[in-house]
């Protein structure tokens, strides 16, 4: 679940910030066949409270709403209190839309191809996954990453982006990912919150990177954000951001 950061090193900066690209572990190599993500989504389409979990920027689990009003940000809750905070909404690309808050903090939010998933990180590394209506968390299962994932990236400079897909397996907390040339090996037996859906692990690739990776599913557990930082890296520079549908 690791995207080769020879191909994708900082997904979008504005000034010092980052923004979120959610893709396949590899990158993937090029387009063409379906990655379960989508293309020209409006964003009206985006309206409704979106539910799921966070990892703050201590390393803290928590659970976070977000909704979204006639195109804006009009509440967010951390741990069930309102933030007071509200936003504006910019489209990126066709996927990855910046999140603008009152408070000035700045987010990416990049969603699947039925605008029910999404994953999100902002410039102080807080990293979530939501799912549109998600009533509520379930309880995960250890296992319950194993399976075939596909999915999109999205590379810019700002003035250009660029989308790769990639596939992966992943059985018993081991996952094996694929695309553009690079192959990922990732072991995901380390910490595991079963009341948050969060994983943590290790990877090393064919191109000679290796570090920890993050790994957190939605509450229909459908789709999958994760983020991997080389072992010496410093965030966002030397972080990756990955997004999964399920097959």
């Amino acid at each position: 679940m690791y995207l080769d950061r020879s191909l994708f090193r900082i997904i979008m900066r504005f000034a010092s910030v980052v923004a979120l690209v959610f893709s396949l572990a590899g990158c993937g190599g090029g387009s063409g066949g379906s990655t379960g993500f989508s293309v020209n989504v409006p964003i009206q389409s985006l309206d409704g409270a979106w539910f799921g979990s966070m990892n703050d920027t201590a390393d803290v689990l928590r659970s976070y709403q977000i909704t979204i009003a006639g195109g804006a940000i009009s509440q967010i809750l951390v741990d069930a209190v309102d933030q007071g905070l509200t936003g504006s909404i910019v489209r990126e690309s066709d996927t990855l839309f910046t999140l603008t808050l009152s408070d000035g903090t700045v987010v990416a939010f990049f969603i699947d191809a039925a605008v029910q998933h999404a994953g999100f990180v902002d410039d102080g590394f807080n990293f979530g996954v939501v799912q549109k209506d998600a009533p509520g968390l379930p309880t995960f299962f250890i296992n319950d990453t194993d399976g075939n994932w596909s999915g999109n990236s999205v590379v810019t400079d700002f003035t250009t982006s660029q989308e790769f897909a990639s596939t992966a397996s992943c059985l018993n907390l081991l996952c094996t990912a694929n695309g553009n040339g690079v192959s990922t090996n990732v072991d995901l037996s380390g910490a595991f919150s079963s009341a948050f859906g969060r994983w943590q692990g290790t990877f090393n690739n064919s191109a000679g990177d290796s570090g920890v990776i993050t790994v957190m599913l939605s509450a229909d557990k459908q789709f999958a954000g994760s983020f991997a930082c080389d072992a010496a890296g410093v965030f966002p520079v030397d972080c990756d951001f990955s997004g999964w549908v399920k097959q």
